[in-house]
């Protein structure tokens, strides 16, 4: 039977009843992997996401209980802090994003559409990628939260645990510099290539 109590009254219960806190696993585990796989890639998922959940449970006390609210963003503040450990060199991140993004055109009829149409991605991509560089990691951590995951500003602010105003600038900064970076023959917005990138 499907539990309908929030995350916060999961974790509630989880205070007393450890057990309980194996419900926010069940929920959450393919967000955080995916999560995590889009940064540091298939191989290191596993271990980190495993770790983001131990954390999790055993920081669960200091868990700021909102009756109603997903406890996604927590958990996604604690997946960063790890993957901004375990990867300091962004040209790594960026390898390991690229294999896990690789587009497949969809109704391409035939074989020499198929390959511009792929050329044109890897074109666009390795502009994105380029720009993306050139930002400092927590804003490029931020823009990722919001154009991959599809957190709002308020939650990447509870990410970060900054104020709603740092993220706005710091966001509207990141993507003034990918508009001036970006080649001009590139139409696709910044947020949008990126999430193209990533289906």
């Amino acid at each position: 039977m499907e539990d309908s109590r929030s995350d916060a009254e999961v974790i509630e219960a989880s205070l007393g009843q450890p057990t309980e806190f194996g419900r926010v696993f069940e929920r959450h585990w393919d967000s955080v992997f995916r999560f995590v796989e889009g940064r540091l890639g298939l191989n290191a998922a596993q271990d980190l996401a495993s770790e983001v959940f131990r954390i999790a449970f055993q920081r669960r006390m200091s868990y700021e209980i909102v009756e109603g609210t997903s406890c996604l963003p927590w958990l996604y503040g604690i997946a960063t802090n790890l993957v901004l450990k375990e990867r300091r060199s962004f040209a790594r991140h960026l390898a390991a994003v690229a294999r896990f993004s690789r587009i497949t055109p969809q109704g391409v009829g035939d074989h020499a559409a198929h390959v511009a149409a792929s050329v044109d991605s890897e074109q666009i991509w390795t502009q994105v990628q380029a720009a993306l560089n050139t930002i400092d990691e927590m804003s490029r951590e931020m823009l990722l939260l919001v154009a991959w995951e599809g957190l709002s500003y308020q939650q990447v602010a509870d990410v970060f645990d900054i104020p709603l105003g740092t993220v706005r600038s710091r966001l509207y900064r990141a993507r003034a510099q990918l508009r001036t970076l970006l080649n001009p023959l590139v139409e696709l917005p910044a947020d949008s290539a990126i999430r193209e990138r990533k289906t």
